[in-house]
């Protein structure tokens, strides 16, 4: 019971002091999700371009398209993890031992 208090304090500690310390860990895991599927995604649809005898310009802007939405992500998700050091280095501070 003691364990569940102190889970429910910490909890209330995080809401009140650093709410982005609940908020990433869900962006980091949905940024994960899309990083694995957009390759998938990405080289099923150069396959089939090659398959259907499309003009290589066009697999050439599928790549393209591939490289900016990878680099969007890489960046989207280094953002988020320097905002989520910044709020455990914020939260920390902001409690009273």
């Amino acid at each position: 019971m003691k364990n569940i208090k102190n889970s429910i304090k910490i909890a209330y500690l995080c809401v009140k002091l650093e709410p982005r310390l609940l908020i990433s860990p869900g962006i980091r895991m949905f940024l994960q999700t899309v990083g694995a599927v957009l390759p998938v995604y990405f080289t099923s649809q150069i396959v089939k371009q090659y398959e259907l005898g499309d003009p290589l310009l066009d697999i050439v802007k599928t790549i393209s398209l591939f490289t900016v939405f990878f680099f969007l992500i890489d960046i989207t998700y280094r953002i988020v993890y320097a905002v989520d050091d910044w709020a455990r280095i914020s939260f920390v501070d902001g409690i009273d031992f």
